[in-house]
């Protein structure tokens, strides 16, 4: 018979509550919704993680197969969860209050510089707190934004892509010759998180991302329309952009759609195109009558 040790008074760390969940849920929502938000959203969804699963609690596996279910059931990954947990912790109450206290808004990424030291300055904890409320005492005189890059080069810590002191975009691109520099970011802009923040800053890039994924290449936009256009020529334009509309949805990989596609849209998408060709075909008949 095998025996386990109970630490006297020990919490049971493997459950969750429902209203953790619908609380986690909700953050999740906010977070994505609203980009002034992130600092104080993602905060709060660490000190919801180390409610699930407090920081006095060991990171053995029991536990980060806690944060990983909890995480998947609010719509995280179990990278940021583990993240958000270690940077509440590390932000104490009073830290948050000498922060709030100089009234400048700071960024997650600058937090999260300052509680876990992810550029790797090795300075102390204190020190880079320190430096921190230095800098925002100092902003909150001058008005100038604190940004993570200025924080990582006043801390001391390796230089970093998105700092860019003296890396063109050529150079940059040049680093993913390396394959490791490569699996980095192919890693980086996979995740859903990046992805999230990728569509909510340029709607477009999810056209250019799904046309990337296809074999059949853009088709150039037409030039813009000139002021002193006919009414033909308007009218010619304005019916390219329709083909142009046309073609942007047939380049639409089917495995894309095929699980958010109901019976009602392939039913009208159907009708459409037979109602498309019925018209062509009167366009090319009245052509010919007049030949």
């Amino acid at each position: 018979m095998t025996s386990y040790w109970t630490e006297p008074q020990a919490r049971d760390a493997t459950t969750y509550r429902p209203e953790q969940v619908e609380r986690g849920r909700r953050l999740v929502s906010r977070d994505d919704l609203l980009k002034a938000e992130r600092h104080r959203t993602r905060m709060d969804l660490g000190d919801l993680f180390l409610e699930v699963a407090p920081h006095t609690t060991p990171d053995f596996d029991g536990t980060r197969q806690l944060l990983a279910r909890f995480a998947s059931e609010i719509g995280i990954s179990p990278e940021s969860a583990r993240e958000y947990r270690k940077v509440a912790a590390a932000c104490s109450l009073p830290v948050r209050e000498r922060v709030a206290a100089t009234g400048v808004t700071v960024s997650y990424s600058v937090i999260r510089e300052a509680a876990i030291d992810t550029a790797g300055s090795g300075r102390p904890p204190a020190e880079r707190w320190e430096i921190l409320l230095t800098m925002l005492g100092d902003a909150a005189r001058t008005g100038e934004r604190v940004t993570a890059q200025k924080y990582r080069q006043a801390i001391g810590a390796r230089l970093t892509v998105d700092a860019g002191a003296g890396l063109t975009p050529a150079r940059i691109i040049a680093q993913l010759d390396r394959d490791d520099v490569r699996a980095a970011v192919v890693a980086h802009v996979t995740d859903p998180a990046f992805l999230r923040e990728a569509l909510q800053e340029d709607p477009l890039t999810e056209l250019r991302l799904r046309a990337s994924l296809t074999d059949t290449p853009a088709h150039p936009a037409d030039p813009p329309q000139r002021d002193d256009a006919t009414g033909d020529e308007r009218l010619l334009h304005q019916l390219r952009r329709h083909v142009h509309t046309l073609r942007h949805v047939v380049r639409m990989p089917p495995e894309q759609i095929l699980n958010i596609a109901d019976r009602d849209t392939l039913n009208e998408l159907t009708a459409a195109v037979h109602h498309l060709s019925e018209w062509i075909t009167k366009i090319e008949n009245r052509k010919a009558d007049a030949q």
